[in-house]
């Protein structure tokens, strides 16, 4: 995912399109039904979950990777896009890290660990 860790303006995105910007946001509005600024919040979200579920950096450093001006605004958006706060996912996926005996889970993969003696 290139760019999730900034803001990114329409202007911007125009200028490299070589789109003008009412024409990218009706193109952006009909193929995500969404605009091309709520579209890259989206995957800044998104890539911020990555980093929760596979990371143990806490909530401020991955709100600063992801270019969020705070961690309100990083919790807002969060939110928003996932349904439920970034410190409810880093403790649910904690939890089901260490809640399996013999059964590491993360997402919705679960991988067996066989001890041997």
């Amino acid at each position: 995912m290139h760019n999730t860790n900034r803001k990114v303006s329409l202007d911007e995105i125009s200028k490299i399109s070589g789109i003008s910007k009412h024409y990218l946001v009706r193109l952006f509005q009909k193929a995500f039904s969404m605009s091309p600024i709520q579209y890259h919040n989206l995957m800044r979200v998104h890539a911020a979950r990555h980093l929760i579920q596979f990371t143990t950096d806490p909530l401020t450093i991955i709100a600063e990777k992801m270019g969020f001006p705070s961690i309100h605004a990083f919790s807002r958006f969060f939110k928003m896009v996932e349904g439920t706060t970034p410190s409810f996912t880093v403790e649910k996926v904690r939890y089901s890290l260490t809640s399996h005996k013999g059964c590491l889970t993360l997402g919705t993969e679960e991988i067996h660990t066989h001890h041997t003696s």
